[in-house]
């Protein structure tokens, strides 16, 4: 598997890096060379890219880099027995009192009660 279908494939999860949980999450890749993990807090020691980076989910703390072959998507079996719905989405971010917000992944705005077969937890 190359770099982009890792990141196509799982942008956004949560990954284990040489078998331990970092709290580190899919955000980016660099051509054939590193994945770029992205963190909620300021574990990576990478606060910003330049405009030059592409392919990169923009929306975490801070970031560092990995090799490929030390990456293990974590199983969230006891999270896909929960209800489905837009707020427990990581997609969705800006949500208003009524349950509307903004889908990060569709790139669109959505409601609640509008769940779809691309929901992650």
């Amino acid at each position: 598997m190359t770099n982009e279908e890792f990141f196509n494939a799982h942008m956004g999860e949560r990954v284990l890096y040489k078998g331990k949980d970092i709290g580190a999450y899919v955000a980016g890749y660099v051509e054939e060379k590193y994945i770029i993990l992205g963190f909620d807090d300021y574990t990576g020691c990478i606060l910003c890219f330049t405009s030059k980076v592409k392919n990169l989910c923009d929306i975490y703390h801070s970031y560092r880099f990995a090799k490929l072959k030390y990456l293990e998507v974590i199983k969230h079996s006891n999270m896909e027995k929960e209800e489905r719905c837009c707020g427990n989405c990581l997609w969705m971010g800006c949500e208003d009192i009524l349950g509307n917000g903004w889908c990060y992944k569709k790139d669109c705005e959505t409601s609640c009660d509008k769940v779809c077969k691309k929901h992650e937890f």
